[in-house]
């Protein structure tokens, strides 16, 4: 068997309990974490085996709910799986608005029931632990996708990667056993698509992408 490889991580985490501080403080923690692990690994570990007095709110552990979004050296981190609008509105202007052509174009990827078979079914996920999976990019597609969106150059950044969609190699097994109907696959191709023209268009026509 291949041993997992380790590293030791310092955590400082921001904690607050009202019935005894008087204000939110940083508590460090050094944790032996696996290579693969994300930060709400490492957090589970602590609260295991160093701090059981330690709380915090996770869910999927999928990064497409949203649960799970934490401020991490200052920055908030997650793949943005939410709606970015190209141009706010208040309440009094009304709403974002779409044609049914328009809510066709992303409805089949908004489906997800996130049951996570896809992953279960995924041959690259089994291979790669670093990849992100069919779920979450799918979803971020469906996003993209969304004519009221205007977060897609943030998304492409996780997304269009190795880690990301580059690592799928269209084996097709996540759509096979979506019981939805998403197709994650084909939003996986659609988003190699998308991505491989911008790359053309940044390196190869004058000005570069617009």
């Amino acid at each position: 068997m291949t041993q997992l490889k380790k590293r030791m991580v310092q955590l400082e985490v921001l904690r607050y309990d009202p019935e005894k501080d008087k204000e939110p403080r940083f508590q460090k923690y050094t944790v032996e974490c696996n290579e693969e692990w994300v930060v709400l690994d490492a957090l589970t570990a602590v609260k295991e085996t160093i701090d059981p007095t330690l709380n915090f709110r996770w869910s999927c552990h999928m990064a497409v709910c949203g649960s799970c979004g934490m401020m991490v050296n200052g920055e908030p981190k997650l793949v943005k799986p939410y709606l970015i609008p190209k141009e706010k509105k208040s309440i009094a202007e009304g709403e974002y608005k779409q044609t049914p052509a328009q809510l066709m174009k992303y409805r089949q990827f908004s489906m997800c029931i996130n049951c996570m078979l896809c992953y279960a079914a995924c041959p690259e996920y089994g291979l790669q632990p670093k990849f992100i999976g069919p779920a979450a990019i799918t979803l971020a597609h469906r996003y993209n996708q969304d004519s009221r969106d205007g977060g897609r150059n943030e998304r492409q950044e996780v997304i269009a990667t190795n880690e990301g969609v580059w690592e799928c190699s269209f084996v097709g097994a996540c759509s096979e056993v979506c019981p939805k109907a998403v197709d994650p696959a084909s939003a996986l191709q659609q988003v190699k698509v998308a991505s491989t023209i911008d790359w053309f268009k940044e390196h190869l026509l004058p000005g570069g992408a617009k």
